[in-house]
C-alpha cells in the first residue's frame, strides 16, 4: 500500500508554503523532575541557556529548557514534590501539545513502554563506544544495546542506548562513517561480481545467507536497526 502511495503521488505538488529546518525541541514529560534533570544536565551534558531564569522551572517548576547542540530538550513535570500549586496548573494546560486535561496529574498514566516516542536519538561528539558503557554504567544508567552500524539523519555509524532514570530509551550516536569508503567498497564488489560469473555452489551459498539474512532483519532489535541497510551488528 505504502509503495501504491508513493506511485499516486510521484511529481504531484502539494503546495506546501513552508520547508522543514530541523527538529526544534522535543518534550518530555517526567514524573521524578530532579532524577531527569540529573540524567540529561550532568550525566549526558545537555547545557542551560542564559538567563538561567527563562529556561529553568519554567511557571512554577513546570517547564524546565535544556539545550542539546541545536535543539532543546524540553522536561514537562508531573512532579507533584517538585511543582508550585501554579505549576500544577501550569501543567494541566500545557498537556498533550496544549490540548490541556482537568484530571489530576496523580491519574494521568505515563509509561515509556506504552508512548508513541519510540527513542530518542542524540548525535555526540567523541564517540567511543567502550568509555561511554563504562561510564555510563557507572552513573547507574542501564544500556539497552548498541550498534556499530545505525542509520541516522547523516549517514551510518555508531550507536548506544541507554533508558534515562524514567524508562525513555535515548539513542546516543557518533559521527558517520565516511560514505566514500561505502560506495567505493560496493562498487568493487560489483565489479568482482560481474566479471567472475558465480558457480552453481556459490549460488546456492548466496541464496542461504540470503534467507538467513532476511530472517535476522525480520526481527530488528530497533527502528535503526529495521532500516540500516548497511546494518549487521
Amino acid at each position: 500500500h505504502t509503495h501504491e502511495m508513493l506511485a499516486r503521488n510521484a511529481g504531484k505538488s502539494s503546495g506546501r508554503p513552508f520547508e522543514i529546518k530541523r527538529i526544534d525541541h522535543i518534550v518530555i514529560r517526567c514524573r521524578g523532575f530532579p532524577e531527569m534533570f540529573d540524567f540529561y544536565h550532568r550525566v549526558l551534558g545537555c547545557t542551560l541557556d542564559e538567563p538561567e531564569g527563562d529556561h529553568l522551572n519554567r511557571f512554577g517548576g513546570a517547564l524546565t529548557h535544556l539545550r542539546a547542540g541545536e535543539s532543546y530538550i524540553d522536561l514537562l513535570s508531573y512532579d507533584d514534590g517538585h511543582l508550585t500549586g501554579d505549576g500544577v496548573a501550569a501543567v494541566q494546560r500545557m498537556h498533550a501539545g496544549g490540548v490541556g486535561t482537568k484530571r489530576s496529574l496523580d491519574d494521568l498514566a505515563l509509561s515509556a513502554e506504552e508512548s508513541t516516542l519510540d527513542h530518542l536519538c542524540l548525535r555526540v561528539r567523541g564517540f567511543e563506544m567502550q568509555s561511554m558503557i563504562a561510564y555510563l554504567e557507572s552513573e547507574g544508567a542501564q544500556i539497552v544495546t548498541s550498534g556499530d552500524r545505525r542509520l541516522g539523519a547523516d549517514g551510518v555509524g555508531p550507536s548506544v542506548y541507554v533508558r534515562d532514570p524514567e524508562g525513555n530509551v535515548v539513542e546516543l550516536k557518533g559521527d558517520p562513517y565516511p560514505v566514500a569508503a561505502d560506495q567505493g567498497d560496493g562498487q568493487r564488489k560489483a565489479k568482482e561480481l560481474q566479471s567472475t560469473p558465480p558457480s552453481r555452489k556459490e549460488k546456492t551459498t548466496r541464496r542461504k545467507d540470503e534467507v538467513a539474512t532476511a530472517k535476522v532483519e525480520s526481527v530488528p532489535s530497533t527502528p535503526c536497526n529495521r532500516i540500516c541497510r548497511y546494518n549487521g551488528s
